[in-house]
């Protein structure tokens, strides 16, 4: 039987483990990297209900519920804002309404 002293001393001998059998452990994000629904509304200046509903409804990309609170890493909500994710930047109003027409030329 291992006791181990400290959490740090747990990780390690994981860490070890996993390497021995070809397994890599990725480190955790950085908590200042996460982003709740607060953070992200007050940043866009949207009422959270709107970032919770985008988050709830996957226009926000890999938003994540902790508990019952939704979280976001920083990386996918800038790519959010720059319109990179597949439903786009958060907008004012209705969207455009977009006109078909059978003619060509």
């Amino acid at each position: 039987m291992i006791v181990l002293q400290s959490r740090e001393e747990f990780f390690a001998l994981l860490d070890e483990w996993a390497k021995s059998r070809g397994f890599q452990i990725q480190s955790p994000v950085n908590p200042d990297e996460i982003l709740t629904v607060a953070e992200m509304a007050a940043e866009v200046k949207a009422p959270q209900s709107t970032i919770s509903e985008y988050c709830r409804t996957g226009r926000i990309p890999n938003a994540r519920k902790v508990g019952k609170e939704w979280r976001v890493q920083r990386a996918d909500f800038e790519a959010f804002k720059r319109g990179d994710s597949p439903r786009g930047l958060i907008t004012k109003g209705k969207p455009p309404k977009l006109r078909l027409s059978n003619r060509v030329g």
